[in-house]
């Protein structure tokens, strides 16, 4: 009797050692896989990152062209020829342009100093 309980026994624990084996493996393949998944999902979150960026740089740069074409178009339109003599004209869209200047800030009073003494 003593020998078929130690047989039984014995079965049994290979059983448990099989079926701990098989979850170990199950258990280390499941987070194996999640560790894959997770790496996957930064992956493809650093190129859709830099798209983003890119993207908004592109935007960035085709709203400054358009207010630069903006403003040359604008600045053309005031210096329409105001008189017949041509040297007037350029004159005249000089003294514009060094005014939208000034207003701009883009370039200070020619003679600051002047003005504050």
């Amino acid at each position: 009797m003593s020998n078929k309980s130690d047989t039984l026994w014995s079965e049994l624990r290979v059983k448990v050692s099989d079926a701990d084996k098989r979850l170990k493996e199950e258990h280390l393949s499941a987070s194996a896989k999640s560790k894959t998944a997770r790496w996957q999902e930064q992956r493809n979150a650093k190129p859709l990152a830099r798209r983003d960026d890119r993207s908004e740089q592109y935007a960035i740069a085709a709203l400054r062209i358009a207010a630069v074409a903006t403003d040359a178009e604008r600045s053309a339109a005031s210096c329409r020829p105001l008189s017949r003599s041509h040297e007037r004209r350029r004159r005249s869209c000089a003294a514009d342009e060094r005014q939208r200047r000034e207003r701009c800030g883009r370039l200070g009073p020619r003679n600051h100093l002047r003005t504050v003494i």
